[in-house]
């Protein structure tokens, strides 16, 4: 059933060219921070799916220093789903300056960085929450790698992010390319600050992306 869904969700997607999303109202009644998705790419806002239905759902994330990592703790410890972190073999520096070189240094030469302790496949999950930074603009080259190392096809993935500037860029359109055949969600954008009064609204902007 749960394959049955996504995939019609996907015919969807390509049958509607465009269907951007704004804030929603999650089931608190709080507007949900989703952010609109990149002109010229197909989302879906809402999976639309049975309670009973969320069994194979998995948080994917990679957090350098950031609000990230406490909210794919979150999401997983909600969903009671399987959590998976991203992390490269040679580890992101601490230091400012040298962290934005490599960030640069690795978009613009298309770098894929290798990665450590990543699980041989994805075949037992249908939907793929995935959080990340927004680094220059776009994920983290470490995410590019974790999303071309595995068979995305006929998956929803699920973004959540955070940004200096609130904006996900081309995030979403690059997840788009690395993920053919998958069904996109207008990403969630995780607000700065103390991550537990985002908690409600998170959740219930879960709650929207899987049930409508």
């Amino acid at each position: 059933m749960m394959k049955r869904t996504i995939a019609l969700l996907l015919a969807l997607v390509m049958a509607l060219g465009l269907c951007a999303c704004g804030a929603e109202k999650n089931a608190t009644g709080t507007d949900a921070t989703a952010t609109d998705a990149p002109e010229g790419l197909s989302t879906v806002n809402s999976l639309v799916m049975n309670r009973d239905e969320v069994s194979n759902a998995v948080v994917v994330y990679f957090s350098h220093n950031d609000v990230i990592k406490t909210a794919a703790e979150f999401a997983a410890s909600v969903r009671d789903c399987d959590l998976i972190e991203i992390v490269p073999q040679k580890a992101y520096p601490d230091d400012e300056t040298k962290l934005a070189q490599r960030i640069k240094e690795e978009k613009e030469k298309g770098v894929r960085p290798a990665l450590k302790d990543q699980p041989a496949n994805l075949d037992g999950y249908d939907i793929i929450f995935l959080g990340f930074p927004v680094w220059e603009g776009t994920i983290p080259m470490a995410v590019a790698t974790f999303l071309e190392d595995y068979d995305m096809y006929d998956k929803a993935i699920v973004p959540f992010c955070c940004a200096a500037d609130g904006q996900v860029g081309e995030s979403l359109n690059d997840i788009a390319s690395l993920c053919r055949y998958s069904a996109i969600i207008s990403a969630y954008m995780v607000p700065d600050g103390d991550f537990a009064d985002s908690e409600p609204i998170f959740e219930g902007w879960m709650d929207q992306v899987l049930f409508g």
